[in-house]
């Protein structure tokens, strides 16, 4: 996945069909702007009701394997389509 400019790392947890989580670890050259084209290029993948929720941090540690994972899913999309899914 390309990052884009002023965004140094993140990670988006989808914590339900239509929601995600994203931590951001800001680039040198960061704008509100960037951000903005981010919703605009996610949405045109996701679809227009998927919800963000952006939260900063200072480092994106990587997973206990080494890796950094760019998009985790945290539900079942199973069990959500059936209602029988709780969020964590």
């Amino acid at each position: 996945y390309t990052l884009t400019k002023g965004i140094q790392q993140f990670k988006a947890y989808q914590r339900a069909l239509d929601r995600l989580e994203i931590f951001i670890e800001k680039g040198p050259d960061f704008s509100e702007k960037f951000l903005e084209e981010v919703q605009v290029k996610w949405r045109e993948y996701l679809g227009e009701n998927m919800k963000f929720e952006f939260k900063f941090v200072d480092r994106i540690p990587p997973d206990r394997s080494g890796k950094l994972r760019y998009f985790v899913p945290e539900f079942d999309p199973e069990y959500t389509q059936s209602g029988l899914f709780k969020e964590k």
